[in-house]
């Protein structure tokens, strides 16, 4: 992730470590959005990576309603922490609202 792009802005409230997200309409399909993330803690960069890859060339109304419940069917909520599963959360919900600023932005 471009460090310009850590910003505020970006940046996830509540976890432990420093997370930030970036988001934007992808490149001639601007009815999906592309995601960069970051990390400074190695946990976080991989929770980071799966959201990013699995939600890599989703359409956009698809990624705002993506449901928490989502974590329980990928089984890795009982392998983290409270305070883990906590920003993991926080990281679906910014990503989510950044994919409304957008389609909002554009309409």
């Amino acid at each position: 992730m471009d460090p310009a792009l850590k910003t505020d802005a970006n940046c996830i409230r509540g976890c432990v470590s420093q997370f930030w997200v970036h988001a934007a309409p992808k490149e001639g399909a601007p009815d999906r959005v592309s995601f960069q993330a970051d990390s400074d803690a190695q946990l976080t960069k991989g929770l980071a990576a799966l959201l990013v890859l699995g939600l890599f060339d989703a359409p956009a109304r698809d990624v705002a309603m993506v449901p928490v419940e989502f974590i329980e069917l990928l089984g890795i909520r009982q392998s983290l922490s409270p305070s883990r599963n906590s920003g993991l959360l926080n990281m679906i919900s910014l990503m989510k609202h950044k994919v409304l600023e957008i389609t909002i932005g554009e309409e």
